[in-house]
């Protein structure tokens, strides 16, 4: 009889249009599913219950996105990786329970985001902001809307930190569509003296005549996913050659994520 497994997978989100499978062009999932099947531990999508955590957009990356099916036998991690690029890789995998949702279950998800820091960013007024976007409130203005989806919705913890580049924490049970984005780009307003701390507040209450734009994607990644009930064995060759990979790059985001995943920050 099939058992319940949950796998970790982290990818770098550059060159794929978001994780979700569409026709007619590269994706996360896309290239993970068929790995599976490559591998002879999928079939049926329907049979197995495949589920996902997170349906990152284009361009986000993620080192902990959790997928979830019933399989035949214990994932072999090091047969799936040879079947994937670089750039995809399954860093661990564990049992499940029966009834396992990975987006259904979640505690909390946690997203990081990498910026340059312009020049006179005034960062206690962002950390103001950001504090001001904890609790529940409606996020109308910092996310893309979805018809029938409410945009209420409740953040655990934003802060902003700097060091040699600014980097933006957001962790949440769930998250609406772009609202991560939409957030940063609020709070690198109200840094770069755009907006004030009251334009911020009147958005939350929503008494403002424009939503936020979302900032680019290519320095956002999900760096994190916790569940109650679930513990995922990393496999140490997988998280090194995924590091490898990562090192390889040049750009902002893959250096933090690479500090992320080898234990650093």
């Amino acid at each position: 009889m099939p058992m319940r497994y949950a796998l970790m997978v982290a990818y770098d989100g550059e060159g794929y249009y978001g994780f979700v499978r569409q026709p007619g062009v590269p994706t996360v999932e896309g290239i993970l599913l068929k790995a599976l099947r490559d591998c002879g531990l999928l079939s049926s999508l329907r049979e197995s219950r495949y589920q996902v955590a997170a349906r990152t957009d284009r361009g986000v990356s993620a080192l902990a996105q959790v997928v979830a099916l019933d399989l035949p036998e214990i994932p072999d991690i090091r047969r799936i990786n040879l079947e994937l690029p670089a750039d995809v890789a399954v860093l661990g995998a564990g049992a499940a329970d029966r009834d396992f949702n990975p987006r259904r279950d979640v505690v909390a998800k946690h997203y990081r985001y990498v910026c340059p820091e312009p020049e006179g960013f005034n960062l206690e007024l962002a950390r103001e902001a950001a504090g001001l976007m904890v609790g529940e409130h409606d996020f109308r203005f910092f996310c893309a809307r979805e018809p029938g989806r409410t945009t209420i919705a409740k953040v655990l913890m934003a802060k902003v930190d700097s060091n040699d580049h600014l980097t933006f924490d957001f962790v949440a049970p769930a998250f609406l569509r772009q609202q991560v984005r939409r957030m940063v780009e609020a709070l690198l307003e109200v840094g770069t003296g755009r907006i004030d701390l009251e334009f911020v507040r009147r958005a939350l209450e929503g008494n403002v005549a424009r939503s936020f734009r979302p900032a680019p994607p290519d320095g956002l990644f999900l760096a994190n996913i916790s569940y109650r009930r679930l513990h995922i064995q990393r496999d140490e060759e997988a998280v090194e050659r995924f590091l490898t990979y990562l090192r390889g790059k040049r750009d902002l985001r893959s250096r933090v994520m690479a500090e992320v995943l080898s234990g650093v920050t």
